[in-house]
């Protein structure tokens, strides 16, 4: 009997070994857990296990969005929100994903955080607030431009061909769900956000985001609602490493995002490339 639970447990979670990615620093992998199954669906919690292959500090470089507001000065209520290129180093896909990142915000002036730092992640958007689901509101009175940046710190993507009938979201660090969307409508495509910006002290106007894998690796965890009608297999399911978006006299570019032991090498790669991109304007 005991033999038999075992066997039935071991069946229900297990580890997604053909589908998984790695560079010489770290190895993502997936686990999926069978949480219920009813008439018409299977509810699964998938877990990203992000492995340091080093068994140091790994460190990256994360990105920002800036979203423009349009706020009424007299009540101060919110009328237009919108993205904004910055100029400067980016996600791919960055202006459809900032509501599913749980980073900080910086208002414009100072990089202070900005008040209502986690509404990004409601109303199931791609990372923006349901603010940009509704029609801006027209107001008679003077309206200025609220400012902020939305951090992103995902290096890589949850993806299937087939998109029909899944439901997907994340779990916070608080246990709580986040609803996301899919960077495409044609197909299932997810960047996984992680909770891990390392503080830094950093002289100069435009600090780096620096995101930190511990030695002992960090583990995201998620829930998948997969239709039996439609049925998708676990193999179906891949990862991708993401890429940097960036200009260089007016011509995109996508840059592998590079992974460093030390926090030095990390602020010298960025900086570097910031000069670049700033000499071809």
């Amino acid at each position: 009997m005991i033999l038999i639970n075992l066997l039935t447990f071991l069946s229900l979670i297990f580890l997604n070994n053909d589908k998984f990615i790695e560079n010489e620093f770290i190895r993502v992998e997936t686990t999926w857990e069978l949480l219920e199954e009813t008439k018409k669906k299977y509810i699964y919690e998938v877990s990203f296990l992000i492995k340091n292959k080093e068994r140091e500090n790994v460190y990256y470089i994360g990105s920002k969005v800036k979203n423009i507001q349009k706020s009424n000065e007299s009540n101060g209520y919110s009328t237009e929100a919108s993205d904004g290129n910055t100029g400067e180093l980016k996600d791919q896909g960055s202006k459809v994903s900032t509501a599913v990142q749980k980073g900080s915000s910086y208002v414009d002036s100072g990089g202070a955080k900005s008040v209502g730092d986690q509404s990004s992640l409601s109303g199931g958007g791609a990372g923006r607030s349901d603010l940009t689901d509704r029609k801006p509101l027209q107001v008679k009175e003077n309206s200025t431009n609220l400012i902020s940046y939305d951090i992103l710190t995902h290096f890589f993507s949850f993806n299937n061909i087939n998109p029909k009938n899944l439901k997907f979201s994340l779990f916070d660090e608080d246990q709580r769900t986040v609803s996301l969307q899919s960077q495409s409508s044609e197909t299932f495509s997810y960047f996984i956000p992680l909770d891990n910006i390392s503080e830094l002290e950093y002289d100069g106007d435009n600090p780096p985001i620096i995101c930190l894998i511990p030695p002992d690796g960090i583990t995201q965890k998620s829930r998948i609602e997969i239709s039996k009608r439609t049925n998708q297999k676990q193999s179906e399911f891949t990862l991708a490493f993401t890429k940097d978006e960036v200009y260089a006299n007016k011509i995109k570019l996508l840059l592998d995002k590079t992974f460093h032991l030390s926090l030095e090498e990390a602020v010298k790669k960025y900086t570097d490339l910031q000069k670049i991109l700033n000499e071809s304007l």
